[in-house]
C-alpha cells in the first residue's frame, strides 16, 4: 500500500501545475547553460515573459533545497549519516589547514616555491594594507587596540559553551550569574582588564567571582545543526568569557574596515553586495564583466598561519589568546589548525577584512584602480564575509591565490558568466530579482502560514499565480491561525490580505475581531464597547488578532504594591511598590542587563526556541495595508498604488480556489 503524500509533496505537484500552466516550457530553463544576453542589446525593454519564466524555473529548482521535513519524493540521507558527514567533512578541512601552516612555516624558513609568486605578492600586498588599516603607524597601536576592544564589550545572542540553566542565552546569565571560562589565563587577564573601564561591570564581576568560578583551559564540545537532506552544519560554541572577548574584538576589525578604500560597514554592506550583484548581472560575460564568488566552507578555512602572516603581531596575539586551539568533536580531542570557525564572535568580522585585503591587493597587482571616477558607491567591488563580488580579471587571479591559500571556491555558487548573479540572499538575472522561496520544515502553523505569505510575495512580484498551491497549504492550515491580518505583519503571524478580503465570510470568521468601525453599520462583524475602550481603538482604526510568539521570562525579583497614597500636587492616586520575592541578585549585573535592554520589571525575556508557541493577542492598526511595500523601489505615488493594486489582485486570484 503506497504510502500518502505528504505535505510537501503536494504543494511540489501543486506547484508544478501552476508554474506550466503559467509559464510553459520556461519553467524548464537551465539558468546555467541559457544563452548569454549581453544588457546592451536589450536597452530598457526586457521581455517580461522571459524573466517571469526564469524566476518560475529558479523556484521549481530552489525550493526544496533546504527542506528537511517528510517526504516521500525527495531522498534523505539518517541522521546520524548527515552527523558523520558533517565530521569527516570537518576533519579534511582541519587537515587542508595543518597543511596550509606547515607550508607558512618552510615559507618563513627560507625554503622557496611553497607558494606561487603570485600568491606571495598579493600576501605582501595585503600585509601592507591591513598594517594602514589596523595600526596606521601607530606607536601606541597596542594600546589603541585595547581602548577601541573597550567600547564593544557585549555577548553574542546565542548560547556559550558553560553555561547552563534558565535564560542561558541572556546577557544577566552569561557574565554576571554563572561560571566565567577563559581559553587561556592571558585571556581572563585580558577581560579583568577591559571592565575596568566600566565600574557597574567591575562591580558584577566582584559579586560574581564570590559566588561561582572562573575555569581556565576547559575544551568545548562540537554540535551540528540541520543544513539540508545530505549533510549537517557543525558549530563549536565559544566560552562564555571568549566571547565577551571576541565581541569586542570585532570593534577594531570594523574601523579597519571603515579606512578601506571606499569603506566597508558591516551593517550596510549587506545591501551594497545585493546592488553590485544587480548590476553585475547585467554585465554579461567576458573581461569586462563582473562576477560573483561564494567560497566553500570559509568559516573552517582561515588558517593560523595566514593569519600571523597577515596581520601586526600584537593583533594576533589578540585573536589566538582569545579563542581555544583544542575541540572534542564525536569524543575525540582535536588540535585545531584554523584561527577561528562558526560560533566565534569574531570569525564573519575578520573573513570580511581578510579577503577586502586580498580583494584590492589583486587590483593592485593587475594595475586596476578598485575605485571608480565617480558615482554613489565608487567601489569596483564589495565583500561581505566569504560574499566576494568584483571584475572577472580581479576574480581570475583571487581564485588562484585562494586555492593557493586553502580556500575552496564553491563552483555551484559562483558565477562569472551570463546573466545570472548571486550575493547575500537574492538571486539576480539581467537586473531582476528571481529569487524563489526556501523552506526547511512544515510542521507548525508558524511555518505554514509563514510560506503561505512568502509564496504569495513571490506570486505578486512576478505576476504567476498559484492558486492550487496556496489552497494545499490554507486546507493545512488550522482554522485558528486563518487570522487576517494587514500586509506589514510579520510572516509568521496571520494571512496577509487586502481590505476587501475582510468581508469574505467564506474566508475569515471575524467574530470577536474588529473591523473600521466606520462600516460597522453594514459589516456583520461587531465589536464590543469594551473592547474599543480596552486597546484604544479610535475612529477609522483597525482592531485585529495575530498570532505572536509567547515569551517565556527569567524573573529576578516581583514588584508588590505596599500602599496607596495621594500625591499633593497633581491630586491623583498613586501606589507604592516594594521589591518582593529576590534573593542573591547581582545588582551591577541586573543594571547592566537593563542598560542593554533585556531586562524590565525585573524579568529577563528567554527566546523561545526554534518553534516557539504562539498565542492570539489583538493589535491596533490607524490603516490596513501599507501600498509601500507592493512597490519595491518605486516612489512615484502613481505606480506605488497601482503596484498596491496588483497586489490585491494578485491576493484575490491565489484564495479563489480555496
Amino acid at each position: 500500500m503506497s504510502k500518502r503524500p505528504s505535505l510537501f509533496d503536494r504543494l511540489i505537484s501543486a506547484l508544478k501545475l501552476d508554474v506550466h500552466e503559467r509559464e510553459g516550457n520556461y519553467s524548464t530553463l537551465d539558468l546555467e547553460a541559457m544563452e548569454v544576453i549581453p544588457a546592451i542589446e536589450l536597452g530598457i525593454h526586457l521581455d517580461r515573459k522571459l524573466l517571469s519564466g526564469v524566476a518560475a524555473a529558479n523556484l521549481l529548482c530552489e525550493f526544496p533545497r533546504k527542506y528537511i521535513g517528510d517526504s516521500n519524493v525527495l531522498p534523505m540521507v539518517d541522521e546520524d549519516s548527515r552527523s558523520e558527514r558533517a565530521r569527516q567533512k570537518f576533519l579534511t578541512s582541519n587537515a587542508r589547514m595543518e597543511s596550509v601552516n606547515n607550508r607558512f612555516a618552510l615559507h618563513a624558513s627560507g625554503t622557496a616555491g611553497v607558494f606561487k609568486h603570485s600568491t606571495l605578492y598579493v600576501l605582501d600586498e595585503a600585509k601592507g594594507l591591513l598594517n594602514t588599516w589596523l595600526a596606521g603607524n601607530n606607536p601606541d597601536f597596542y594600546m589603541q587596540l585595547l581602548k577601541s576592544m573597550t567600547q564593544g564589550l557585549i555577548t553574542g545572542p546565542g548560547v556559550s559553551y558553560g553555561v547552563e540553566g534558565d535564560a542561558k542565552q541572556s546577557f544577566y546569565r552569561k557574565v554576571c550569574d554563572s561560571d566565567l571560562h577563559f581559553s587561556t589565563s592571558w585571556g581572563r587577564e585580558l577581560y579583568l582588564s577591559l571592565i575596568q573601564c566600566d565600574r557597574n561591570w567591575s562591580d558584577a564581576e566582584n559579586i560574581r567571582s564570590q559566588a561561582y568560578s572562573t575555569v581556565i583551559g576547559e575544551i568545548p564540545v562540537f554540535s551540528d545543526v540541520p543544513k539540508n537532506r545530505e549533510i549537517k552544519r557543525p558549530i563549536l560554541p565559544s566560552l562564555n568569557g571568549d566571547m565577551v572577548l571576541q565581541r569586542a574584538l570585532c570593534q577594531p576589525l570594523d574601523s579597519a574596515l571603515a579606512k578601506v578604500p571606499g569603506g566597508i560597514f558591516i551593517n550596510a554592506q549587506q545591501d551594497r553586495n545585493r546592488e553590485m550583484a544587480r548590476i553585475a548581472s547585467l554585465s554579461g560575460s567576458g573581461r569586462h564583466a563582473f562576477g560573483t564568488m561564494d567560497l566553500s566552507d570559509a568559516s573552517n578555512s582561515v588558517s593560523i598561519g595566514l593569519v600571523r602572516y597577515l596581520l601586526p603581531q600584537a593583533f594576533t596575539w589578540l585573536l589566538e589568546v582569545t579563542t581555544n586551539r583544542k575541540a572534542v568533536y564525536s569524543g575525540e580531542t582535536l588540535d585545531l589548525h584554523m584561527i577561528s570557525m562558526m560560533g566565534n564572535g569574531y570569525t564573519f568580522h575578520l573573513e570580511t577584512l581578510l579577503f577586502t585585503s586580498l580583494v584590492i591587493s589583486c587590483f593592485n597587482l593587475l594595475g586596476e584602480s578598485p575605485l571608480k571616477n565617480s558615482g554613489v558607491s565608487r567601489q569596483r567591488f564589495a565583500v561581505y564575509g566569504d560574499d566576494i563580488i568584483a571584475p572577472n580579471t580581479v576574480l581570475s587571479l583571487l581564485e588562484e591565490v585562494l586555492s593557493d591559500l586553502g580556500f575552496l571556491v564553491n563552483d555551484e555558487k559562483t558565477y562569472v558568466d551570463g546573466n545570472f548573479r548571486e550575493s547575500c540572499g537574492t538571486d539576480w538575472f539581467l537586473g531582476y530579482d528571481i529569487r524563489g522561496v526556501y523552506v526547511t520544515e512544515l510542521v507548525t502553523p508558524a511555518e505554514k502560514v509563514s510560506l503561505l505569505n512568502r509564496l504569495n510575495d513571490w506570486s505578486c512580484r512576478h505576476g504567476i499565480p498559484l492558486p492550487r498551491t496556496i489552497a494545499v497549504l490554507w486546507d493545512s492550515i488550522p482554522p485558528t491561525w486563518r487570522l487576517p491580518v494587514p500586509n506589514w505583519e510579520q510572516d509568521d503571524c496571520g494571512i496577509k490580505v487586502p481590505e476587501a478580503a475582510l468581508y469574505c465570510a467564506d474566508l475569515f470568521d471575524l467574530s470577536g475581531t474588529v473591523v473600521n468601525p466606520d462600516m460597522w453599520a453594514w459589516n456583520p462583524t461587531y465589536v464590543s464597547e469594551t473592547l474599543r475602550v480596552k486597546y484604544g481603538v479610535m475612529e477609522g482604526s483597525y482592531l485585529y488578532k495575530a498570532m505572536r510568539p509567547k515569551v517565556n521570562y527569567y524573573t529576578l525579583w516581583t514588584e508588590r504594591v505596599d500602599k496607596k497614597f495621594w500625591l499633593i500636587a497633581s491630586r491623583r492616586p498613586m501606589t507604592r511598590t516594594t521589591l518582593a520575592n529576590f534573593s542573591n541578585i547581582n545588582w551591577p549585573g541586573a543594571l547592566l542587563t537593563a542598560l542593554q535592554g533585556s531586562l524590565r520589571n525585573g524579568r529577563i525575556g528567554i527566546p523561545n526556541g526554534n518553534k516557539p508557541t504562539y498565542k492570539d493577542d489583538f493589535m491596533v492598526a490607524p490603516g490596513w495595508g501599507d501600498p509601500s511595500l507592493a512597490a519595491g523601489n518605486v516612489t512615484e505615488r502613481s505606480q506605488v498604488l497601482a503596484a498596491y493594486a496588483r497586489w490585491e489582485t494578485c491576493i484575490a486570484t491565489n484564495l479563489s480556489k480555496i
